[in-house]
């Protein structure tokens, strides 16, 4: 019979368990190291239970909940041990970001084309604010400033801010970025921002204005990031040789830096950037750099994940060097790869992530395939995707898993089959991109009559949406791909409905980003479509 929590005390309170005389016991000795390491037990770890661990257990349950009468001690020392393990997981977060912060003030500090940065902004000018009935790009800006100056947290400024920095960096408005950044309280979200306006900036076809930041960033993950998407956009304007030239630096950089997260991720979004602007050789050159990145050491999830983005990469791409019989053998791979949920909460997380990331990958495995020529094996691979698809765990990552997969559909040319999975999904939010993204594969495809039925379909889904904040965004970023597709008088009709719910939000963190949001799709509408 377990010893209980509450006999034992009854045996301390009786006055015949406490002292030297009571008896030993490895689970109390458990418990006694537990709460010393909590801080909370002062005595001898000697497996006794006397009045000091009474007091401790007391002071336990008075800062993190009572055990309960009768517990089984050894699930009051899982309790225990859980809130320890919570607690040096916590001291480890803020060790960490306290390094972080320090490493970011140093880096800003020593450069001087940053120093400034650390130097208190201009508060004026920035209240009072609204738009009336009839929005324009310079007063959405100057409401999302104005409700960013109420935030009160400073994370959640943070956020917000950087939204309307990067807002503004697309509309052309560069005065103020500078002494926005300045108000950033998190001075490693400042290096994060500056990689943020040098890519807003090469999106934007400015690429000199982004190098010459970019090469300001003094952290070289960000800098890299930076290079990056300037490399890509160097592409899309013509100028390939110099966009590989500075890709070649990029790859550099990456392999230097073994330490560095996400160099696949960089290497992959790179080759994608590539893949769109038409290089095929500055796509191929990143690909063959991020497989070299995504070394088979790496841990099972983490290279899934690798894997994912990598076939994501070569999907944008349609490498001609691919072999449709290689990937159809990757596929195989994936397929086979069925990873166990295990009993415990970790497990079952990492078992949806490996579900997930396999979902990704065939779909990207199977767009590769048909763009090879080869469309039967596309179907099947997708087919296989759609399969593993069914198979994640219910709830959020299920729905992904299927999004990802009608995606797919829809990048083949196979817009039944992506109607039909968009139409299964259960998340609002989810259906309604999901025909934003038919409609826009429709659009790539020169299917006008089919891109406007999918955008309707998108409207109604949209305007379902429980969240305003959602549905602002959703609209906005319609209005946007639009736009930027000739297409000026749907894309306002898509801003307008995006205007008519964004200014029904209320909540300040809320508001300032989906304003933010809705000045970028209204200069993007009256550019025809410059910004992103």
């Amino acid at each position: 019979m377990p010893l209980m929590l509450a006999a034992v005390d009854g045996e301390s309170a009786a006055g015949t368990a406490i002292g030297e005389g009571a008896p030993w016991d490895p689970v109390i000795r458990d418990v006694q190291q537990a709460l010393a390491e909590l801080g909370l037990f002062k005595g001898p770890v000697d497996g006794r239970y006397s009045a000091v661990l009474k007091g401790a257990i007391e002071r336990f349950e008075r800062r993190y909940g009572v055990i309960g009468d009768g517990e089984p001690l050894p699930k009051a020392l899982r309790s225990m041990s859980s809130v320890n393990a919570a607690l040096q997981l916590r001291r480890s977060l803020d060790d960490t970001r306290r390094r972080q912060i320090r490493d970011a003030v140093h880096a800003l500090r020593m450069n001087p084309e940053t120093r400034d940065l650390l130097r208190a902004p201009d508060r004026a000018g920035e209240t009072g604010v609204t738009c009336g009935v009839t929005p324009t790009v310079t007063c959405l800006l100057a409401e999302a400033a104005a409700t960013v100056s109420k935030i009160e947290r400073a994370h959640s400024r943070d956020w917000a801010l950087r939204e309307l920095i990067v807002a503004e960096t697309r509309t052309g408005r560069m005065d103020s970025v500078r002494n926005r950044l300045r108000r950033l309280s998190d001075p490693r979200l400042v290096l994060v921002a500056l990689r943020e306006v040098a890519d807003a900036l090469a999106t934007d076809g400015r690429a000199v204005e982004a190098l010459e930041l970019a090469e300001t960033i003094p952290d070289t993950a960000n800098r890299a990031r930076a290079l990056a998407s300037i490399a890509a956009a160097l592409g899309a304007s013509g100028r390939k040789v110099e966009g590989r030239r500075l890709a070649g630096r990029v790859l550099e950089m990456l392999e230097a830096d073994t330490s560095m997260p996400g160099r696949v991720a960089v290497a992959t979004g790179m080759a994608s950037g590539f893949a769109e602007a038409g290089d095929g050789i500055g796509a191929n050159l990143a690909i063959a750099a991020a497989r070299r990145f995504a070394s088979p050491s790496s841990a099972a999830m983490v290279r899934r994940a690798e894997m994912g983005m990598i076939t994501g990469a070569v999907a944008e791409t349609g490498r001609r060097a691919a072999q449709s019989g290689q990937l159809a053998e990757l596929a195989d791979v994936y397929t086979r790869q069925s990873p166990a949920a295990g009993g415990s909460p970790v497990a079952r997380a990492a078992a949806a992530e490996n579900g997930r990331y396999r979902v990704t990958t065939l779909s990207n495995i199977g767009i590769v395939q048909a763009r090879l020529g080869d469309e039967a094996a596309g179907r099947r691979t997708l087919k296989k995707a759609e399969k593993a698809a069914r198979g994640v765990r219910k709830g959020y990552p299920a729905a992904i898993a299927l999004f990802t997969v009608a995606r797919a559909w829809a990048r083949v040319g196979d817009f039944r089959r992506a109607d039909a999975l968009v139409e299964k999904l259960d998340k609002a939010a989810l259906r309604a991109r999901g025909y934003w993204e038919v409609g826009t594969a429709r659009l790539l495809a020169d299917d006008r009559t089919g891109a406007a039925k999918a955008d309707r379909r998108a409207m109604r889904a949209t305007a379902q949406i429980a969240s305003v904040f959602d549905r602002t965004i959703l609209f906005s970023d319609g209005a946007v791909a639009r736009a930027r597709r000739g297409m000026r008088d749907q894309a306002m009709a898509i801003f307008e409905a995006a205007w008519r719910n964004g200014r029904d939000i209320t909540v300040d963190w809320w508001r300032a980003r989906a304003f933010a949001r809705l000045a970028v799709a209204l200069h993007a509408i009256e550019t025809g479509g410059a910004a992103q």
